[in-house]
């Protein structure tokens, strides 16, 4: 028969037990938290909703149908208002309002539209697009007139003409250079390397002096255009692609669609525009020249180049320089189509590419699609 065992516990334990548990419920309960911890009351919902039509292939010559609506039949819509920025495009004393969009910038946009209740609220809604060019690009091919000797160590980069002759700058991190070329001969003139840690970018000129941009660093250098001393530094928070020059601006690249217009003595961004065609948005935007008003640039990693409306972004032409330059049987390292310059004087179009050891003088003319 199995025993089962006693348990004995001691007196003085029990007292003590007994004295913590008295001790125990007399302490104050720990104070509630204070109502600045409390959480704060949701926001009040909007009651009005906003729709828009088309959904898709919006352009400038679209007239944008907007219409909002009520969730509750105690509150009405008295008048709609619908703004770009500080301007106001349309409004209406009904819920449903008609908005033109010529006067809206391509690209990814927001509008603003302000629902006046009978209650005498206002809600702001955003109505986010995207915009597209009006007619697809004007399509180009190109002759060779001319043909030059190019330096074939140089990573083109940034390329302009002035006065008899090119500017180049060229790339990579320990090869990066400014330079003075002859046209005729492809002859170094003069040049100042980069510091070993800058990665040469776009080129343009202002006044008398040269403006370099590089590719990561955030900086940028000017230089006087005759001793190629330089001036001083700027910086810019993207990267650094093509530069060129308008009448009154500079512009940018940094390989997405944007573009970047900068003050050409403060070297601070102005106004930017984002680059598309009737379809679609054009990145990879490289290296960059004014021509005839149109800012004419390389696409990165292709044989196209796009002209594009400086106040818009859209795309108004295109051409491929596919076949430009014969590979076959060229051992030495080569590189994409890469260097625009303008000659505006005498109409001369010239173009290379990162290590081509050719440069051409081309004619571009219209093709029917």
């Amino acid at each position: 028969m199995q025993m089962t065992k006693a348990i004995y516990v001691p007196l003085v334990c029990v007292g003590a037990i007994v004295i913590a548990a008295v001790v125990m419920s007399c302490q104050p309960e720990k104070p509630k938290e204070t109502s600045a911890k409390q959480v704060a009351p949701d926001k009040p919902q909007n009651i009005g909703s906003v729709t828009f039509s088309p959904r898709q292939q919006i352009n400038p010559e679209t007239l944008l149908a907007v219409s909002a609506a009520s969730s509750t039949d105690s509150v009405t819509i008295d008048s709609v208002v619908v703004r770009f920025n500080d301007t106001t495009l349309a409004s209406s004393q009904s819920a449903d309002v008609t908005v033109p969009l010529s006067g809206i910038p391509l690209g990814n946009q927001s509008l603003t539209t302000l629902l006046f209740l009978n209650n005498g609220k206002v809600e702001r809604h955003s109505l986010n697009l995207t915009i597209f060019a009006a007619a697809p690009p004007q399509k180009y091919s190109y002759r060779k007139l001319a043909t030059y000797t190019h330096d074939p160590d140089a990573y083109t980069q940034g390329l302009l003409y002035h006065n008899g002759h090119l500017f180049e700058s060229t790339g990579t991190k320990g090869e990066s250079t400014i330079r003075q070329v002859e046209l005729s001969t492809g002859k170094v003139l003069k040049q100042t390397p980069l510091a070993d840690q800058y990665f040469g970018e776009g080129l343009a000129l202002w006044q008398n002096d040269l403006i370099q941009l590089t590719w990561t660093s955030h900086i940028g250098f000017v230089y006087d255009i005759e001793s190629f001393t330089q001036k001083r530094t700027f910086n810019y928070p993207t990267e650094g692609w093509g530069l060129a020059s308008t009448s009154s601006e500079l512009v940018m690249s940094d390989g997405s669609e944007n573009l970047y217009f900068l003050d050409p003595y403060s070297l601070t961004e102005t106004r930017r525009i984002q680059v598309y065609n009737d379809k679609t948005r054009v990145g990879n935007i490289n290296e960059l020249e004014v021509v005839d008003g149109l800012i004419y640039a390389n696409v990165y990693q292709t044989d196209d180049i796009v002209m594009i409306d400086p106040a818009t972004g859209a795309v108004v032409g295109e051409v491929s320089l596919e076949g430009i330059f014969n590979r076959q049987g060229y051992t030495r390292r080569l590189d994409v189509l890469n260097g625009i310059a303008w000659d505006a004087s005498g109409r001369r179009l010239f173009v290379t590419g990162k290590w081509w050891p050719k440069l051409y003088q081309i004619e571009l003319f219209k093709i029917q699609t």
